[in-house]
């Protein structure tokens, strides 16, 4: 027997089967376009920049302050007083 004979449906509900996976399609399509935008990504992997706590050894604070203390040396210890 065919699949044309098995299948028992009227063209109403075949139309409402096709209609109902076209709206499914169009629901995943939507999500993936989400969570594969640019700033989707960019969130994404600044979190896990951050929570691994720097890139190449520096932390988190070194990338967002481009102009550090300037009472601080670069060992990040202050100076003694009267000292630059």
């Amino acid at each position: 027997m065919t699949d044309r004979a098995k299948d028992r449906r009227s063209p109403d509900e075949i139309q409402k089967d096709i209609d109902r996976t076209r709206s499914d399609m169009d629901h995943t399509v939507d999500e993936l376009q989400g969570r594969l935008s640019l700033g989707r990504l960019v969130d994404e992997i600044w979190g896990r920049v951050r929570e691994s706590g720097g890139v190449g050894g520096r932390g988190v604070g070194d990338l967002t302050d481009p102009m550090p203390s300037t009472t601080e040396t670069r060992s990040g210890s202050m100076p003694e007083p009267g000292r630059k």
